[in-house]
């Protein structure tokens, strides 16, 4: 139950949502929001690294079965989350568990040795190092039905619950510089919750106009830096006010 007199917003997400590379957690936009709107709403956290959108339906079905009881449900939504249903994803996956597996000990016990061995990988595996590619490619392909269809059971799931879904896409920030060839994703993406009559807040246009090193937390992670995940709070939140 959330606490008397507030009503419950929970986020669920990934890594964007768990604040992946963020030194202090409460710079995360979730924990922004948090504090920012304390006195009217409990901000809940349901996240994890590398969930996508199969692992989230997973993990609202598991906390409805448990009795969790939510009023607002905000999906933060990443390009990548469509990720799970492409094959050639899955055999990257498969490549990289293959190589943990043989890993000596200073690769397993070295975080320096570890971090340059896996950045010379991605970049000699072609299948790695196009990663974004497959994910590009597959909103122009079958899966892009499949994933309206699990976005769609997602909708309905809420609905029935009683659930108020609203959600927030992230735009790939590593990409912004030099055109953004993502753009027509996030039209496909927000035509699908408006026919599905679910508020929706884009932050491509919060963060168009900035470089990519502003935003990121270094050219090898394209995780959102402190300052992405400040401008990401206060959209947020406006965002809930307005639909609230």
């Amino acid at each position: 139950m959330s606490a008397p007199g507030k009503r419950r917003i929970s986020f669920l997400g990934d890594s964007y949502t768990v604040g992946h590379g963020i030194k202090n957690v409460d710079k995360r936009f979730a924990n922004q929001v948090r504090n920012m709107m304390k006195d009217e709403w409990e901000v809940q956290v349901l996240a994890g690294n590398g969930l996508d959108t199969g692992a989230e339906l997973y993990v609202l079905e598991s906390y409805i079965k448990a009795g969790f009881q939510f009023d607002n449900l905000i999906l933060i939504y990443c390009l990548n989350d469509i990720s799970d249903i492409i094959p050639k994803f899955k055999n990257i996956l498969k490549e990289i568990y293959k190589g943990k597996k043989s890993e000596g000990f200073f690769l397993k016990n070295s975080y320096f040795i570890n971090l340059l061995y896996y950045r010379f990988v991605r970049g000699r595996n072609p299948n790695i190092s196009n990663y974004y590619g497959f994910v590009r490619d597959a909103y122009y392909s079958n899966h892009w039905e499949d994933q309206k269809n699990r976005l769609h059971l997602l909708c309905k799931l809420c609905h029935s619950r009683g659930i108020n879904l609203m959600v927030v896409t992230f735009p790939f920030l590593h990409a912004l510089d030099n055109g953004y060839e993502y753009g027509e994703i996030h039209e496909k993406l927000n035509k699908f919750w408006k026919e599905q009559k679910i508020p929706y807040l884009d932050l491509l246009s919060i963060y168009e106009g900035h470089k990519a090193s502003e935003l990121i937390i270094s050219r090898y992670d394209a995780h959102p830096n402190e300052y992405a995940h400040s401008l990401a709070a206060e959209a947020i939140k406006n965002f809930i006010i307005r639909k609230d």
